[in-house]
């Protein structure tokens, strides 16, 4: 009750004061932490149990399989499922579809068809493993090939299935093929769920058919949430009228350029950004900055400082934003160089005192260079308390390196500033368990649910015969 209510800690104290635990006291906890993203812990106490003298059962193993695929630990899986088959357990339902997706998860797909097929019966959920799978990763035919398969069956599809061989036709463009999905949408009565519409918004715009795209649009319920997909779907076609026709005035707004320059940019199209900035006839301080944000975004180094000098050349008054533009750009290509002589020209030239964001770039660049030496006395000459941004961007860089010793010095810092973020407790794990010390990180993750931390687990729900199931 307390695990599937979120309450890990009391879960697993009462677990630990169990005298007797059984099989589904095991079952129960590793199953819940699984669930919860706590991975690294769920295998750990598989393995407890074992050397408990206790014998996995259907639950536990369909309980500890997603913990497997999630951290690809492909031995660990292929053994359970050779354990699954010396006990007999391997033709359960559960057993089976878990099974399936584990293999597509580490895209072993021979392995997932060779379960797949050995199924006696196959539930729709098994189908959509794979078909969301091949979706995911780019083989759109083959799901649409699975879909296919799927219709010569009596299983019939639901949006889980929808979704996926929907997202497919996307992939191709193939709008013959979205459409008649479409109408088979209409057929099944699925044109409520929103994560559907959302889908065939989506081919619809990649397809290039905006007007069946904006159509659509305009008889969904909830439209807030479709706003970026009929934007990106305008972008695609360089629409930028279309664009322009979203609600909350965007037409007639200056504020909507500038909007348009910093959405261009973000789906990668820098070339739409420069065609809306040039038709920009007043540019302010906001605009010169979001067009250099776009280059810094992009990795457009040579731009992002070419446009630079081309703001002092039209007496352009550069800014803090300015410079922590031209930080990222040298961040994300990792010059070292090009970025001191940013951060050195903002305070001496420009008299601008760099913000803790400023810091934060630059600890983040001279990090992932593996100046830790140069990182720290950065660090200790700042004029104001580091932030959880500039010990984050330290802790960021150890991860790159597997420094363990400056991170746990960064986590001590973030775990005093931001007590209830999980991700840096969930960083330092990585560390920990990529430099095989697997006892620091149980121990950490322990600290995490005994301090309260709770680790946001990654959900997807699926509409199963008119229930909402949810799956991790």
């Amino acid at each position: 009750m307390y695990a599937k209510c979120g309450e890990l800690k009391k879960a697993h104290d009462l677990f630990n004061s169990l005298s007797g635990k059984d099989m589904v006291a095991w079952s129960a906890v590793i199953a819940a932490l699984t669930q919860s993203g706590y991975h690294e812990e769920a295998i750990s106490l598989f393995c407890d149990m074992q050397r408990a003298g206790f014998k996995p059962s259907m639950v536990t193993v369909v309980g500890v399989l997603p913990a497997f695929a999630e951290l690809c630990f492909k031995k660990l899986g292929k053994s359970v499922h050779c354990y699954s088959i010396r006990h007999d357990i391997v033709y359960d339902i559960s057993v089976e579809t878990s099974l399936v997706a584990m293999y597509a998860k580490f895209d072993d797909f021979t392995s997932a068809m060779i379960v797949f097929d050995r199924m006696f019966y196959k539930e729709v959920v098994a189908w959509n493993v794979l078909i969301n799978r091949y979706a995911q990763i780019g083989e759109a035919n083959l799901a649409i090939k699975m879909f296919c398969e799927l219709q010569l069956t009596e299983v019939l599809p639901d949006p889980g299935t929808i979704v996926g061989v929907v997202s497919a036709s996307a992939h191709l463009a193939n709008l013959n093929l979205g459409t008649s999905i479409h109408g088979l949408v209409m057929k099944r009565g699925f044109e409520s769920d929103c994560h559907v519409n959302n889908a065939l918004i989506d081919m619809y715009s990649k397809s290039r058919s905006l007007s069946s795209a904006e159509l659509l649009f305009g008889l969904t319920k909830i439209k807030i949430k479709f706003y970026g997909i009929v934007l990106f779907g305008s972008h695609k076609r360089g629409h930028i009228s279309a664009c322009r026709h979203i609600p909350y005035g965007l037409y007639f707004s200056y504020h909507s350029f500038e909007r348009l320059i910093d959405m261009y940019s973000k789906c990668g199209r820098v070339d739409l950004s420069e065609a809306v900035f040039r038709e920009l006839k007043d540019k302010d301080d906001v605009s010169w900055n979001v067009m250099l944000a776009g280059y810094a975004l992009n990795g457009r180094v040579d731009c992002a400082f070419g446009f630079f000098s081309h703001m002092q050349d039209n007496l352009v008054d550069v800014d803090p934003v300015s410079f922590l533009s031209l930080l990222s750009a040298c961040r994300h290509a990792g010059l070292v160089k090009e970025g001191k002589h940013v951060f050195n020209l903002m305070k001496e030239r420009h008299n601008i005192e760099p913000k803790l964001e400023h810091y934060a770039c630059m600890v983040d660049l001279l990090g992932r260079a593996g100046l830790y030496d140069e990182t720290l006395r950065l660090i200790e000459s700042m004029q104001m308390e580091p932030d959880g941004g500039v010990w984050g961007g330290l802790l960021g860089a150890c991860q790159m390196h597997g420094n363990v010793k400056l991170a746990e010095l960064a986590l001590d810092n973030l775990v005093r500033l931001e007590p209830r973020n999980q991700a840096h407790y969930v960083v330092l794990s990585s560390i920990y368990a990529q430099s095989g010390r697997w006892a620091d990180a149980r121990s950490l993750r322990l600290k995490m649910i005994e301090s309260g931390v709770k680790k946001t687990p990654g959900w997807s729900w699926v509409n199963e015969k008119q229930d909402l199931s949810s799956y991790w």
